[in-house]
């Protein structure tokens, strides 16, 4: 909802950078505003059906989830934070 209100010119929105360069239209206000690394997690339940189906899945999901920070502007960002900050 926060990323059709900046499209729709209503005001600003503090969005993942993915979220906001998907539309290819937002831009970030000013370049040293700070950049932040998100991450995100996989979870499901213990007795999740091991089915090939679900493990395809699951192994399709995480396949994509290590592409979303293979671009330049993600290492860079990456690269630039203190390990004691990454929260893992």
């Amino acid at each position: 909802m926060a990323k059709n209100l900046a499209l729709a010119g209503v005001g600003v929105a503090i969005l993942p950078r993915r979220v906001a360069n998907a539309s290819g239209r937002l831009q970030c206000l000013h370049p040293t505003l700070p950049l932040m690394p998100d991450v995100v997690y996989l979870a499901y339940r213990v007795d999740w059906q091991r089915t090939r189906a679900a493990t395809c899945l699951k192994d399709a999901l995480v396949a994509h989830g290590r592409l979303l920070g293979s671009d330049a502007e993600s290492q860079r960002i990456e690269q630039a934070i203190p390990q004691s900050g990454r929260g893992g």
